[in-house]
């Protein structure tokens, strides 16, 4: 049993109880000394994960001497490969019994996962928002620093985990996108804060938003990239719903203008986000106008 006072699980010869508790407790379930219930089997998921996770931040406090991202990153990478490791592992199950396959997908990739994708989600949206991204050594290079490479893989990770566990809760099916695009826009406006910090040398912080011109015209610019990206492909794809949340974004980044922009007394930084999303505006309404209502149900009532 691992004190408290130990500096990590692995001490007083924890690196041999613990590995030993895990093979066994596997051991007993392999046997079915185990009753093959998701409460009793999915907690070692969870419990290797807290270990690995303490383990890991350890590690990583003990050689890597200044507090950076390597840290940070460190809390989600445990979690990261437990479930891509089940979900391998139960892809390549071939059992004859399709009920016992289908009781073993929904204990571990279902039940003994779900807190640690809830986990991951909570900590992506608090790396996406909170973390500078300083990988010193390194320099911070936008897609391809530790964190957002992380971040990226955390998110792809999420998806490709909600397809196969889909069946077990259909309310993720709708969750998904709205949850993806959330996630998504996320990690692009933390993305732009931490290049503006590191590149342009402007305060990461998100009041900045509200005080620092520079930062103020860049989100004006992106979000109203974003909304144009949107509608675009609502327009092209017929999808009502998207373009208006596209044109929703818009309308914010009009409120933006005209509530924290306009603020920026003579400033180069206002007169480029008025100009810019002027511009948007004009493209949007010649390349993405609203899409057609679907008629299809008509047609097929007057037939």
């Amino acid at each position: 049993m691992m004190a408290f006072d130990h500096s990590h699980p692995f001490a007083e010869y924890g690196y041999l109880a613990w590995p030993a508790a895990f093979v066994a407790y596997a051991w007993l379930m392999a046997r079915d000394a185990i009753p093959n219930k998701a409460w009793l089997r999915a907690p070692l998921l969870w419990l290797l994960a807290i270990i690995g996770g303490m383990e890991w931040q350890y590690q990583l406090n003990h050689f890597v001497v200044e507090s950076n991202v390597w840290n940070e990153i460190g809390w989600a990478i445990v979690p990261m490969i437990i479930i891509a490791t089940v979900m391998r592992w139960q892809s390549s199950k071939n059992t004859i019994d399709s009920k016992r396959k289908i009781a073993s997908k929904r204990t571990w990739l279902w039940i003994a996962c779900v807190p640690l994708a809830l986990f991951l989600v909570g900590w992506f949206m608090l790396m996406s928002l909170h973390s500078s991204g300083n990988a010193a050594p390194l320099p911070y290079i936008p897609l391809l620093n530790p964190l957002d490479i992380t971040l990226a893989g955390v998110l792809l990770l999420l998806l490709l985990w909600q397809r196969a566990v889909g069946e077990f809760f259909s309310l993720l099916n709708t969750v998904k996108p709205i949850l993806a695009a959330i996630m998504g826009f996320a990690l692009l406006n933390g993305m732009l804060l931490r290049t503006l910090h590191h590149w342009a040398g402007t305060p990461f912080e998100w009041t900045s938003i509200f005080s620092n011109s520079i930062v103020q015209m860049a989100f004006t610019i992106l979000w109203a990239l974003t909304a144009f990206v949107l509608m675009l492909l609502a327009h092209k794809r017929g999808q009502r719903q998207i373009w208006i949340v596209g044109a929703g974004l818009m309308g914010l980044v009009v409120a933006k203008l005209f509530l924290l922009d306009l603020a920026q007394h003579g400033s180069v930084e206002r007169i480029v986000s008025f100009i810019g999303a002027g511009i948007m505006l004009l493209v949007m309404g010649y390349f993405a106008p609203l899409p057609p209502a679907n008629t299809n149900a008509k047609e097929v009532l007057a037939a």
